[in-house]
C-alpha cells in the first residue's frame, strides 16, 4: 500500500506531466517483458515434462541401467524467474501508482447529491427497459402464435411416432451391444517373435556386395519400426541348437499409450530399433548347422508365456535350409515333401493361430525346383502345426496387409 501512495505523491508534483507518458511506457513494457520470460519459463517446464516422459517410455527386459544425466534445468531458468519477477514487480507498483493517481483526479464532486441522481438512473432505466420488452413482444406476437400452432402439430405427430419407436428399441439395444462388444474385441495386444539366421548358409552375398545376413539384419529392423503399442516382442537367433541352447538377443515391451500425438510410441520404437542396431552390431553367421525347428518349439515356449495375447505373430528371417542331424533339407537337390520328413521333424509345436511371415528365403545356389520343394515342405509343415503362413518370399518386407494390421492395432 505504501509503495503506490508515495508514487501517486510523486507524480502529483509540479514538473512530473512530461515525464508520466515516458513512465507509464517504461511500466507497460515491463509488465509485458515479465509475462513473456513467464510465458519462456513455462514453456522450458513443458519440454522438461515431454523430455522425461519419452525418456522412460520404453523398458528393454535384460538392458543394464543407465546412470541419469546432471538436470541443469532450474539452473538455467532462475535467472530468467528473477528478471521476470523484478520487471513484474516495478510494472505493478508503478502501475498501483497510476491507477491511485487517475482515482483521485476522477473523485466525485461532492456538490451534487450523487445519490439520488444514480437512484434516478437507475428508475429510468427500468422504465426505458419495460417499455423495450413491450415493443418486441408486440412485434413478435404474430411469429410466436404461427411456432405455437406447428409446435403442438409437431408434438402430436411424434407422439404416435414414439410409440411406435417403442416397440422397436429392444431391436436397437441389441445393436448397440454388438457394436460395443466389437469395440472390447478390437482392443488387441500383440505377442511378436523375430527369428534371424546366424548359420554360416546365409554368408552369401548377393548382386548389392551384401551378404543375406546383413539383408536379414536391415529387415528386422524395419520390421521392428511397426511394432504396436501395448505388445512384447522377442528377437531370437537360429543357431545350430536353437532349442537346446537359446540365444534371445532382444526383448522388449511397447507401452500401450501411444501419447497425445502418437510421440511415446515414436519414440519407444526409436528407443527399440536404436537397441537393436547396438546388438546386431557384434553379430555373425558363424554356426555351421541350421536348426530352423528348435527356434520354432522356442518361439512356442515364447507365445506360452503369455496365453492372454490376442494376436501371436512369427517372423522369420532366413533361407529355411534345415540342416541338422536329424533333418537335412539342405544338401539334397530337392526337398523331401512333409508327409516323407515328418518322423525326423522331432517334437511338433503348438502354433495354433498364430500367424508366419518367413521371409528372405533366398535360392542362391539351388535351383528353382529346390526352392519350390522347400516352400512346399514348410507349407505343409505350418499347416500341421496350426499356425498360419501368411507369406513365404525372398524379399524382406511385410505384406501391405500386416503393415495396415498392425497400424490399427497401434491406433487402438
Amino acid at each position: 500500500m505504501l509503495a503506490p501512495f508515495l508514487v501517486e505523491r510523486l507524480l502529483d508534483g509540479k514538473g512530473w506531466e512530461k515525464a508520466l507518458k515516458w513512465l507509464t511506457a517504461v511500466a507497460a513494457s515491463a509488465a509485458i517483458a515479465s509475462l513473456m520470460l513467464l510465458a519462456v519459463i513455462r514453456g522450458n517446464v513443458l519440454a522438461e515434462k515431454i523430455q522425461q516422459d519419452n525418456a522412460s517410455a520404453l523398458v528393454i527386459d535384460d538392458a543394464q541401467s543407465q546412470p541419469e544425466p546432471h538436470n541443469t534445468f532450474y539452473e538455467s531458468t532462475v535467472g530468467l524467474l528473477r528478471l521476470a519477477l523484478l520487471l513484474l514487480a516495478f510494472a505493478t507498483e508503478v502501475g498501483a501508482g497510476l491507477v491511485l493517481r487517475e482515482a483521485w483526479r476522477s473523485a466525485p464532486d461532492n456538490s451534487e447529491d450523487w445519490n439520488k441522481l444514480r437512484k434516478e438512473q437507475g428508475e429510468i432505466r427500468i422504465q426505458m427497459c419495460a417499455i423495450a420488452n413491450q415493443i418486441i413482444a408486440l412485434r413478435n406476437e404474430g411469429a410466436i402464435f404461427v411456432m405455437r400452432f406447428w409446435r403442438d402439430f409437431y408434438g402430436a405427430m411424434l407422439s404416435n411416432a414414439v410409440r411406435s419407436a417403442m416397440t422397436k428399441l429392444p431391436i436397437i439395444i441389441l445393436v448397440a451391444s454388438l457394436f460395443a462388444a466389437a469395440r472390447v474385441q478390437a482392443e488387441t495386444h500383440v505377442s511378436m517373435v523375430i527369428a534371424i539366421d546366424l548359420t554360416q548358409s546365409v554368408v552369401i552375398n548377393g548382386p548389392d556386395n551384401k551378404s543375406e545376413f546383413q539383408k536379414n539384419v536391415e529387415g528386422t529392423a524395419r520390421v521392428l519400426a511397426q511394432v504396436p503399442g501395448g505388445s512384447h516382442v522377442t528377437v531370437i537367433g537360429i543357431t545350430d541348437h536353437s532349442y537346446a541352447q537359446p540365444y534371445t538377443l532382444l526383448s522388449a515391451h511397447i507401452p500401450d499409450d501411444p501419447g497425445y500425438f502418437g510421440e511415446r510410441l515414436t519414440g519407444a520404437r526409436d528407443q527399440l530399433i536404436r537397441a537393436w542396431k547396438v546388438r546386431s552390431s557384434h553379430l555373425a553367421p558363424h554356426f555351421q548347422q541350421t536348426d530352423i525347428l528348435g527356434a520354432l518349439q522356442l518361439a512356442n515356449d515364447i507365445f506360452a508365456l503369455d496365453p492372454e495375447t490376442e494376436r501371436r505373430i512369427l517372423v522369420i528371417f532366413s533361407d529355411m535350409r534345415q540342416s541338422t542331424q536329424d533333418l537335412d533339407l539342405e544338401t539334397p537337390a530337392v526337398a523331401p515333401s512333409f508327409d516323407t520328413a515328418s518322423k525326423h521333424c522331432g517334437i511338433v509345436p503348438r502354433l495354433k493361430g498364430v500367424q508366419a511371415y518367413v521371409l528372405g528365403v533366398d535360392g542362391a545356389g539351388k535351383s528353382s525346383a529346390y526352392w519350390q520343394s522347400l516352400k512346399g515342405f514348410w507349407t505343409d509343415y505350418f499347416r500341421n502345426v496350426g499356425a498360419v503362413l501368411m507369406d513365404y518370399s525372398v524379399l524382406r518386407e511385410l505384406p501391405q496387409a500386416a503393415q495396415s494390421i498392425l497400424a490399427k492395432t497401434s491406433a487402438l
